[in-house]
């Protein structure tokens, strides 16, 4: 079984669509992972459509859909589009289907392996933490709902279960301005870079469960992360 993750979208249909060429969903035991931020850009309208089209075709099981921090903007009133130069009549009913299946978004997916979230957890002291024996359903009942969309900075180091986020540009996490791929931190984090508004590119996350083994995923091919 694979699992695939992508991220932060943000209204690019057409990087969305690049993504899904590497995705392999015709394998019935697959699943992917989209981890939020489908809005906020030209063609918002258009990658919702996609993505809840994929969730119908696939069920919920298979495509896993959480929620971003722009769709709770979206959720507290704000348009679907970040700039006001995009316009676009959206009818009510449209517009209150879409805030419906927003609303009803997970705020992260749990796997034998790891969290998938959008922005992260409370992970306290993390070595600390891990002495007292505490348990990933401690971390996430300790973790307040809009950590998991809104978490600023993100967490890096050891933790007691892998943590795959987006959220953060991984250029800033890197600290190279030309990385926009999906960062490792060398222990238990990993992060799809959130910055495609910059890149043009959504970087598609994989992890194998038979071999344990996690890739980046591009045109020009997977590139290994680690085997745990």
């Amino acid at each position: 079984m694979k699992y695939y993750a992508i991220s932060d979208i943000h209204g690019n249909v057409k990087a969305l669509d690049e993504a899904l060429t590497l995705i392999d969903l015709n394998n019935p035991d697959n699943k992917l992972i989209l981890l939020g931020d489908y809005v906020h850009g030209r063609d918002s309208v258009a990658v919702i459509d996609k993505v809840m089209a994929l969730e119908e075709k696939y069920g919920k099981d298979r495509v896993v859909v959480l929620r971003g921090n722009h769709e709770e903007l979206v959720l507290e009133g704000e348009s679907l589009f970040l700039h006001d130069t995009v316009v676009r009549k959206i009818p009510n009913a449209d517009l209150r289907k879409y805030k419906k299946w927003m609303k009803q978004l997970r705020l992260f997916y749990r796997t034998k392996d790891q969290i998938f979230v959008h922005a992260g957890l409370n992970e306290g002291d993390g070595e600390e933490m891990i002495d007292e024996g505490r348990t990933v359903d401690d971390y996430l009942l300790g973790t307040p709902d809009d950590w998991f969309t809104n978490m600023y900075p993100p967490n890096t180091g050891k933790f007691v279960t892998d943590v795959i986020a987006g959220h953060t540009g991984t250029h800033k996490i890197s600290g190279n301005p030309d990385f926009h791929d999906i960062y490792y931190d060398g222990e238990s984090h990993f992060y799809i870079d959130g910055s495609v508004q910059y890149s043009g590119v959504i970087p598609v996350l994989m992890f194998d469960t038979d071999t344990k083994e996690y890739y980046s995923l591009s045109r020009d091919g997977r590139r290994l992360l680690i085997k745990r």
